[in-house]
């Protein structure tokens, strides 16, 4: 019998929870600038795995036809930026 370690739930794991809920498609990366961090896709999807996505809610994990389909304005999700001056 294999035990396993609790499950720390983080913000990011929060937010990809809320993502599945709310039915936005998420894509996971590294934004790697070179090939040796490529490997740290695997703390994306132990995240995404976290948040209960599966490969329907990770666009990167469709075909491209299907992925076309799912990257649309409706379901993405939009940065919110935060404007510099003074708020009115």
């Amino acid at each position: 019998m294999q035990f396993l370690p609790p499950i720390a739930w983080t913000s990011k794991t929060f937010t990809c929870e809320c993502a599945r809920i709310g039915g936005v498609k998420v894509v996971i990366s590294t934004d790697s600038h070179t090939t040796g961090n490529l490997s740290f896709i695997q703390y994306g999807v132990t995240t995404a795995r976290r948040g209960w996505l599966s490969k329907a809610d990770v666009l990167n994990t469709l075909g491209p036809e299907e992925f076309r389909q799912g990257a649309t304005p409706e379901n993405l999700a939009q940065p919110r930026v935060k404007q510099r001056g003074r708020s009115k």
